[in-house]
């Protein structure tokens, strides 16, 4: 299963009920956001002891035992650490200071330049029949900035791409298309750099 960008996999050494492993690492990872919050790369490793704790009190000779949290913090009292996100670093920064992180003041270029890369890895695995089993693309759009001063860039979005939000029914039964019938192209799990106004992405 995928926790933003961390991937968590089960290995046995016999074939066991699937369904099982799945439930396991949901309930894993539950317990893991109840000791130390969300799950990311530097949660993972600012906690990787409390980790193997929790694995040796929650597996018995690699058979589940016990997930329920409140039984576990009776073994494991210690809180993980909990890092802030970068969002959260950065607000509190233009709370505290009033200045802007990413980008220091009075930077001046002979050429006022501006590089978009586009980057995609694709992921796809088919069967000898040639039928698609699953297919993912993931992507990143890189800035390159050579602007002189602190402008203020504006960029638009294809019409048919839409963001996946939760709560909300946009797409029909196929996920290809809107209820409207429009064909689009579905995103999910985006992260954006501090810099961008999320408010007028949103709403615009």
């Amino acid at each position: 299963i995928r926790r933003a960008n961390i991937w968590l996999a089960a290995v046995t050494k016999q074939n066991v009920n699937g369904a099982m492993v799945f439930e396991f690492l949901i309930r894993f990872t539950q317990v893991m956001q109840s000791y130390f919050g969300k799950i990311n790369e530097e949660n993972i490793k600012n906690n990787f002891v409390l980790i193997y704790e929790l694995l040796d009190e929650i597996l018995d000779f690699g058979y589940p035992q016990n997930c329920d949290t409140g039984v576990l913090k009776t073994f494991i009292t210690q809180m993980g650490v909990k890092s802030q996100s970068k969002e959260e670093q950065m607000q509190i920064t233009s709370q505290v200071t009033g200045q802007i992180g990413w980008r220091r003041e009075g930077i001046k270029y002979r050429r006022n330049e501006l590089f978009l890369d586009v980057l995609e890895y694709v992921n796809l695995l088919m069967s000898p029949q040639g039928q698609v089993l699953s297919a993912h693309v993931a992507g990143r759009i890189l800035m390159k900035s050579y602007l002189s001063g602190m402008p203020e860039c504006k960029f638009g979005i294809n019409d048919k791409i839409v963001m996946e939000s939760k709560g909300t029914k946009i797409l029909d039964d196929t996920g290809s298309r809107t209820a409207s019938g429009k064909p689009v192209v579905v995103i999910d799990d985006c992260q954006f750099h501090q810099c961008v106004k999320l408010s007028k992405f949103e709403t615009e």
